[in-house]
C-alpha cells in the first residue's frame, strides 16, 4: 500500500489506506509462502522481523507487536494477528 499512497500523492488523487483486515492479510501471506519454503520454525523466527511494520499504528498494536516478537508458532501469528482485527 505504501506504492498506493505515492502514487496517489504523485497524481494528486485521494489515498484510501488499508484496512485492518487487509493488513492483517497482507501480513499474514509472506508467512504462509516462508512456512511452505522454510518449515515453520524457520518461517516463524524469520518472520517476527516485520510483522510489526504491518500492524504499527493500528490501535492496539503495541501489546500485539511485542507478543508477535515471542511468537513460536504461525497458528499463534495468525490468533494474535486475528485480534486486531477483533479491535
Amino acid at each position: 500500500w505504501i506504492f498506493d499512497e505515492i502514487r496517489s500523492a504523485l497524481e494528486g488523487t485521494a489515498f484510501h489506506a488499508p484496512t485492518v483486515r487487509e493488513r492483517v492479510d497482507e501480513a499474514l501471506s509472506p508467512l504462509a509462502l516462508a512456512v511452505k519454503d522454510k518449515g515453520e520454525r524457520t518461517a516463524v523466527v524469520e518472520s517476527r522481523k516485520y510483522l510489526s511494520r504491518y500492524v504499527k499504528g493500528i490501535t492496539g498494536a503495541s501489546k500485539i507487536r511485542a507478543e508477535l516478537c515471542t511468537a513460536e508458532s504461525a497458528d499463534e501469528i495468525a490468533a494474535l494477528l486475528e485480534k486486531l482485527c477483533r479491535g
